[in-house]
């Protein structure tokens, strides 16, 4: 993280103009991101989200208040600091990479339009990730699994250390749902060490109960309330945990009006997440899983949703990744 730290002290420290929210896991993460960024915009707050990949544009990386960074910005932006590191390329033994480039200038962006909290997600990993140079006040790891092996490490319990990697020295952590014990104790493992303060997304009591017009809806015990949910499938119920976890904090450290928080998640749009698309009077659903995990979990909303019924199924996917695994999660169980 050399280069980032290096790039941050030249552009003035923006991450200090703001609170920030990180974001690490394997999978939910983006959702997780992006049920927190409707949660506090619809609590009043000017918002910033920075995610990784994009689906359709670019630009859908650097947002605030929901609206993608304008082409205009972005090319002010990317100059701005080609700039920089162009004046002070004596510093740099090699070129930023192209990640670490845009970490830096969608800080200077939320900097320069002076928003209150941003939401940064990794792109990979944690403990190296470029987003782990920014100064953190609230981390948050969403559910952990076996992916990018050749970068993270073989076993869960190394790709666990690589995610936990984000904890700091008597920080605030929310722990996500996690499917693995072992996974779990790596991160609790890391907190203990670090003597940072935590919420257990497990520890919150709920009930499912009948859909609203098309939206999950949930009874949440602690906070003695219905929350409707406008992204499908009970994984999402598991990431909208960490968010209300995250809730916990947050309403210490921001003015958040708790209720304007759940009901922005029942405004929440993240494309690409069992997206449901009409195409010539067909139903189209589009999901991003991309390793077994996400399978597993597709899997179970078509049995939920869909049984009985016959599906036509297209795989689209880098070769790096488990199509064996993805498959046999999606036909065989």
């Amino acid at each position: 993280m050399d280069r980032t730290k290096k790039l941050l002290s030249l552009s003035g420290n923006p991450d200090e103009k703001y609170y920030i929210i990180h974001v690490a896991g394997t999978n939910g993460k983006g959702s997780t991101s992006a049920m927190l960024e409707q949660a506090l915009l619809s609590s009043g707050l000017k918002t910033g989200l920075y995610t990784s990949p994009h689906l359709h544009s670019y630009r859908e990386r650097i947002r605030i208040n929901n609206k993608l960074i304008s082409e205009e910005n972005f090319a002010e932006e990317t100059e701005k600091l080609r700039l920089l590191i162009e004046k002070n390329k004596d510093l740099f033994e090699e070129n930023p990479t192209e990640f670490e480039f845009l970490t830096i200038m969608a800080a200077n962006y939320f900097a320069r339009e002076k928003v209150d909290v941003v939401i940064f997600e990794t792109g990979l990993g944690g403990r190296l990730d470029s987003t782990n140079a920014l100064r953190t006040n609230l981390s948050i790891i969403s559910n952990i699994g076996i992916d990018h092996k050749e970068i993270l490490g073989e076993t869960i319990e190394l790709i666990a250390g690589e995610k936990a990697g984000i904890i700091h020295s008597k920080g605030q952590v929310v722990v996500g749902i996690q499917e693995n014990a072992q996974g779990k104790k790596v991160i609790l493992e890391k907190i203990e060490k670090e003597k940072a303060n935590y919420y257990d997304a497990e520890d919150i009591s709920y009930k499912i109960l009948p859909e609203k017009d098309g939206l999950q809806k949930i009874y949440v015990e602690e906070l003695e309330t219905e929350v409707l949910l406008n992204l499908q499938g009970e994984h999402q119920i598991d990431n909208m945990l960490s968010v209300i976890s995250a809730l916990k904090f947050l309403k210490k450290d921001l003015p958040v009006k708790i209720s304007d928080f759940l009901k922005g998640l029942s405004k929440v749009n993240w494309p690409g997440r069992l997206e449901l698309l009409k195409y010539q009077g067909r139903e189209v659903l589009i999901d991003g899983a991309h390793n077994p995990q996400g399978a597993r979990k597709l899997k179970k909303y078509l049995d939920s949703k869909y049984a009985g019924r016959k599906i036509y199924f297209f795989l689209g996917i880098l070769d790096d990744k488990d199509k064996e695994g993805i498959l046999k999660e999606v036909y065989e169980n």
